[in-house]
């Protein structure tokens, strides 16, 4: 098991931090992978992608329930 990993960086174009963010876990395969975020990035959307790909996901504090989300 690798632990703190980093896959990739990309530019935030116009400081768009979550267009950036989603773009990126897009371009990867995260079914069984926990992601990290930033609690800013935390937004339904965001949330909503890493569930589509059958990821997990771990916030600043708890993991984050895919039923704790809402429409975006």
């Amino acid at each position: 098991m690798t632990v703190g990993q980093v896959w990739a960086q990309r530019a935030v174009p116009d400081g768009d931090e979550l267009a950036a963010a989603l773009a990126l876990l897009e371009a990867f395969p995260l079914a069984g992978k926990v992601i990290s975020a930033d609690a800013g990035l935390l937004r339904p959307p965001f949330v909503q992608k890493v569930v589509e790909k059958k990821g997990a996901l771990s916030g600043s504090s708890s993991p984050i329930s895919p039923t704790s989300i809402g429409p975006s």
